[in-house]
């Protein structure tokens, strides 16, 4: 083999090795999330870590929404921003300061996000027990005002 077409080969060779590296540092971004939302630990976990950005929480503020004043926090990383996230707490009583949701959004922000939750004021007025259900809402009670029906009947 000509020593002019190893050069070729071996040029092509990393020109695909270099654009396989750069089209996969998204993909790369995407593991380290999962590996640190995952909590799996040892080395791969450090490695993630370590290579996670630094993140600035913002202290707590009033948003106006049509229901009045909700609670919001923005979650930012350090240096550019990639994309953008609005976090929602789900039925807890804690809101935007629930545990599990600050370690998500934190743990998003060390990825490059901006990272924002939002109370919402429907969750957070949400009325728990059977008093807070309409009569006919009860299932049990529902179930036993139908007509009951034979299987020949249509």
């Amino acid at each position: 083999m000509p020593a002019r077409r190893r050069w070729r080969i071996l040029t092509v060779m990393v020109v695909i090795a270099a654009a396989l590296a750069y089209l996969s540092v998204p993909y790369v971004r995407a593991a380290s999330l999962f590996v640190r939302v995952a909590r799996v630990g040892g080395h791969v976990e450090e490695f993630a870590a370590r290579h996670a950005r630094a993140v600035t929480v913002l202290p707590p503020h009033m948003v106006p929404v049509r229901g009045g004043m909700v609670p919001a926090q923005f979650y930012r990383p350090d240096g550019r921003v990639s994309r953008s996230a609005l976090l929602i707490p789900g039925i807890h009583s804690m809101g935007i300061n629930e545990p599990r949701l600050t370690a998500l959004a934190r743990d998003l922000a060390g990825s490059g996000v901006m990272v924002m939750t939002l109370a919402l004021p429907d969750l957070q007025r949400l009325e728990r027990g059977a008093a807070a259900w309409p009569r006919d809402a009860i299932p049990g009670e529902r179930l036993e005002k139908r007509p009951v029906r034979r299987a020949n009947q249509v």
